[in-house]
């Protein structure tokens, strides 16, 4: 519990009494953040909220992102999660931004700014319309979402919190750059919203190593009857209104991301499906595809499949033309792979890897994602033709399905970020890698490598 003198010592409002009272006070925020919200600020919190904030004060999860429902009070738990660390990180800053400026400035903010004229304790600092100014390098601000520069230069020798509301717009150039201020110890990255698009940082962030996720529906909150959160009437109203078939109900009420936009080429719903805990043992040959990187790129990688599950993939950073050669040879006799279930990209720099190889008596097999297709009746490209072949091992009954290991997490990540459409000629094309890599903010390596694995003709049994 916290002692009630830890909190009245805390109540001196001169900036210097209060660092100092924190510095007493630190402990209990970090040790009891549920018993903090209650006495330090006022608020009760249900226990969905409760759960997060005792995540937020564990200094291991530096990364905490939240999909929720309408109306389940992550608005108010953004505001309360911004005294937190400011009470526990001083000198420190916390960033507020969102989907946009307007939204920010007409939901965290004046949430945050009741919650502090209604503490039970002075929390100290003025309180501006975009700001709270607590002291030296300490203190809150609203940030417009528009431009990554926006996000920098909010650092401090502990770190700094950015918390970023409606996250499902959230683009990988602010991403990048919130990163770069999260990169000093000390700091924390929460990211709150509706799960709207099956794509992007927020999406990412589910599928990702390092994040703390958690799932709030409005049905959950709807049952603590606490005013000001969603009701069972209004959800039965979206239910008439939208039907329970909806992407707005799935998203807006359930709090789940929607599963199969009509060109997706593999839903999250089949990438769930397809995603186990470890390694299955062996079942037949071995497939090894090789992502080799092209100019300007720093990293190849190699992926090694057998007839049911991911067995191994793993990315090499900086290497030269023969470097990556001498990798590519070690993997293939560490894992006893032979030659002709190897299967290269042939494209830039891969031709000279495959190349080399050849001269060195490996017989690997060489593709050109840009060739024609083996049934270039049913798809635009060589490669267009691979993602269908791996598309269908991942979306296959389950004694033919390829399993993912969750510890790829990678490669988890991107398989559902390809998109697909027909041809006048009702030919299936893959979209162009350039559009995959300007909403995701880098090309599907990982994915590339894995496709390149079905290339081998005739020997494909997941169809």
């Amino acid at each position: 519990m916290i002692p009630n003198n830890a909190v009245q010592a805390y109540e001196e409002p001169d900036e210097d009494d209060v660092r100092q009272s924190i510095r007493q006070y630190q402990q209990y925020a970090t040790e009891y953040p549920v018993e903090y919200a209650e006495k330090c600020l006022g608020v009760k919190p249900w226990s969905k909220q409760e759960d997060i904030l005792r995540a937020f004060a564990d200094p291991a999860n530096t990364m905490i992102s939240v999909r929720s429902g309408n109306g389940v009070g992550k608005t108010f738990l953004a505001a309360t999660l911004i005294t937190q660390y400011l009470d526990t990180h001083s000198p420190g800053y916390a960033v507020v931004t969102g989907a946009s400026w307007q939204g920010v400035l007409k939901t965290v903010w004046p949430t945050f700014r009741r919650l502090h004229s209604r503490a039970p304790v002075n929390l100290g600092g003025t309180v501006l319309g975009t700001e709270w100014r607590r002291g030296e390098m300490w203190g809150a601000f609203c940030v417009s979402p528009d431009a990554p520069e926006n996000i920098s230069g909010f650092r401090t020798e502990n770190g700094a919190l950015i918390i970023v509301d409606e996250a499902s717009s959230l683009t990988p150039e602010v991403y990048e750059a919130i990163l770069g201020v999260c990169s000093a110890e000390g700091s924390k990255l929460v990211l709150l919203g509706n799960p709207l698009r099956p794509e992007g940082p927020f999406f990412d962030s589910f599928l990702s190593h390092g994040w703390k996720n958690f799932h709030i529906s409005s049905i959950e909150a709807a049952k603590q009857n606490i005013k000001g959160l969603a009701s069972m009437q209004w959800i039965e109203d979206r239910r008439k209104e939208w039907g329970e078939d909806s992407m707005a109900w799935k998203s807006r009420v359930l709090g789940d991301f929607p599963e199969d936009s009509e060109d997706i080429l593999i839903p999250l719903s089949a990438v769930g499906r397809a995603t186990i805990p470890s390694i299955l043992s062996q079942r037949g040959w071995l497939y090894m595809g090789v992502d080799v990187a092209r100019f300007g790129d720093d990293r190849t990688i190699i992926t090694i499949r057998d007839q049911r599950c991911i067995r191994y993939a793993k990315a090499y950073h900086g290497r030269n033309l023969m470097e990556a050669c001498g990798i590519v040879i070690k993997t293939i006799n560490d894992w006893s792979v032979r030659p002709e279930n190897v299967i290269i990209d042939d494209t830039g720099l891969g031709g000279g890897v495959t190349d080399r190889l050849h001269e060195q008596g490996y017989s690997v097999v060489p593709v050109n994602f840009g060739e024609a297709a083996y049934e270039d009746d049913k798809f635009q490209n060589r490669r267009s033709e691979l993602y269908w072949n791996m598309r269908k091992a991942i979306i296959g009954e389950d004694s033919k399905r390829l399993f993912v290991p969750q510890q790829f997490t990678e490669l988890v990540r991107e398989l559902p970020w390809a998109r697909y459409s027909m041809l006048s000629d009702q030919r299936i094309a893959l979209e162009p890698k350039d559009k995959i890599k300007k909403r995701h903010g880098h090309s599907p390596d990982w994915a590339d490598s894995l496709a390149l694995s079905f290339d081998v003709y005739g020997n494909y049994d997941f169809a």
